[in-house]
């Protein structure tokens, strides 16, 4: 499968990365592993709110689902945690990755988590299924995503129910939602309205709802089927930008890439190794620097 091709190269990512943080001397991160299934998801929800300094103006400050999602990548790997993303296997733009088979995964490790996220999802299933995967940093665990929003949650086992609880509060906290949501106003168009204002697809606000007893189960799933449709049809898998140099470093995590590219120019790894860690030339890696400001 191809998951478990990806799934190699990132496990292989990483542990070159922990060897260069333990050189360096880094600590474990202090909110790796920090709670479990016992803790409510408002506690681990707060918690990531607070490392990642979540605001809900930047919702508003976000221009679009791209700009927000680029935020939680930014903010997350400011806090440790490496996020590559993309969606094919490797450089090989005929293999494109299959969002039935996995939305994203994390290999968890107390001093260098890696998220991958699946490019050729819809960008705002990828801004859940990326703060899905936090969670599972926060509770210490690996795990390979889908996102469990076409059931009530019974069939999903405690882990990924508590996952997915936790990424809608941080997505779309409930308070905040209450103050918003109008009973009298058009369902659909205020979904709409909320799905574009919280940068999440309009599946996880009627889901919110639902979770929060605004809405019966048959009114969600309904509006499931209907809406479901949607995240195949809208689907922006994430293209070249038409700059390589700008591309690969969105694959492989830009705090991996400048880790590689510093290590490289240091002649602490050879130029061959680093070009082979960030799948690429040796070549280029002096182009790559100079795009990168390094």
């Amino acid at each position: 499968m191809d998951l478990n091709e990806v799934i190699a190269d990132v496990q292989r990512k990483m542990e070159w990365y922990k060897d260069y943080l333990q050189e360096i001397g880094a600590e474990r991160l202090n909110f790796a592993g920090k709670f479990s299934v016992k803790d409510g998801y408002l506690e681990v929800s707060k918690s990531i709110v607070e490392i990642l300094k979540l605001r809900i103006s930047d919702r508003r400050e976000a221009a679009n689902w791209e700009s927000f999602f680029n935020i939680l990548v930014e903010r997350s790997e400011q806090a440790g945690i490496i996020i590559l993303r993309s969606g094919k296997v490797g450089n090989n733009t005929h293999r494109t990755l299959d969002v039935k088979e996995f939305r994203g995964f994390v290999i968890y490790d107390e001093l260098a988590p890696f998220i991958f996220i699946n490019g050729a999802d819809a960008k705002a299933a990828q801004i859940f299924t990326l703060v899905h995967e936090l969670a599972h940093v926060w509770l210490g665990a690996s795990g390979v995503s889908n996102n469990g929003l076409d059931t009530a949650g019974y069939r999903m086992n405690s882990m990924e129910k508590l996952c997915n609880d936790i990424a809608a509060e941080v997505l779309v906290p409930a308070t905040d939602l209450l103050e918003r949501w109008k009973s009298a106003t058009d369902f659909v168009q205020q979904v709409e309205k909320l799905s574009s204002f919280y940068k999440v697809s309009t599946v996880v606000i009627a889901r919110r709802l639902f979770d929060l007893e605004i809405i019966e189960k048959d009114a969600y799933w309904n509006y499931y089927q209907l809406q479901a449709s949607r995240w195949s049809k809208n689907k922006t898998m994430q293209k070249s930008s038409g700059n390589y140099y700008l591309t690969l470093p969105v694959n492989n995590g830009k705090t991996f890439t400048k880790a590689v590219l510093y290590s490289v120019f240091s002649n602490k790894t050879l130029f061959r190794d680093g070009a082979r860690l960030l799948g690429m030339k040796p070549a280029n890696l002096n182009t790559l620097a100079d795009k990168m400001g390094l």
